[in-house]
């Protein structure tokens, strides 16, 4: 079962150079009075990804996540035409509001978002032991995370980039509902999209 996906930016479907030359497509802009200009490549199939993640769960129920700042996350989606409404991109200003200090040193911890939910999806580079922040925010549980190669803006025409991110969602699809003991079994399945599962992958 898939509650709602989130999708990693930098090094996952795009790589950002900033102030240096680019010599193939890119997006190129500034931001606000910063004086870099930043330089972009996707992902070919980028804006296709997303478009199936929408056909796969619905569009209210795809996200970004990054710990990027905001505003280069708006402009990427835009650039990028990936098609997010702006309320549909968690930056690192969401994180940091959330975020707490235990200690007088170490790490600080990281209150769950509404949206956090056992049945969340995370696609992201990093390997989720570096990940926790964002594991923690929306309730991503090490089966509902999934890793994918680093992106330095080098495309193949056999990557298998695609394919092994419908194969993840395919196997967390057909996998039960995991309930969360501080939500009733009527709040999880209320709102829950499994017909729309079953059709897809008739």
């Amino acid at each position: 079962m898939i509650k709602r996906i989130f999708q990693d930016l930098d090094e996952c479907i795009l790589h950002t150079r900033v102030n240096s030359p680019v010599d193939q497509d890119h997006v190129e802009f500034v931001l606000g009075e910063d004086m870099h200009t930043y330089r972009s490549i996707i992902r070919p199939c980028a804006k296709e990804l997303f478009a199936y993640y929408n056909d796969l769960v619905g569009k209210e129920n795809v996200y970004i996540l990054t710990t990027a700042c905001l505003d280069y996350a708006e402009a990427l989606n835009q650039l990028g035409e990936f098609g997010l409404d702006t309320d549909h991109i968690f930056a690192r200003e969401h994180m940091q509001k959330h975020s707490y200090n235990t200690r007088m040193h170490g790490n600080p911890s990281i209150l769950p978002h509404v949206l956090a939910d056992r049945n969340n999806v995370l696609i992201d580079n990093l390997p989720c032991r570096h990940n926790e922040t964002k594991m923690d925010f929306m309730k991503i549980t090490i089966n509902n995370y999934h890793q994918t190669k680093e992106y330095y803006g080098v495309n193949f025409p056999d990557d298998p980039f695609f394919e092994k991110i419908q194969k993840f969602l395919k196997e967390r699809i057909e996998t039960p509902l995991a309930f969360d003991p501080d939500i009733t079994e009527e709040q999880h399945t209320q709102d829950s999209t499994y017909s729309r599962f079953k059709r897809f992958y008739k």
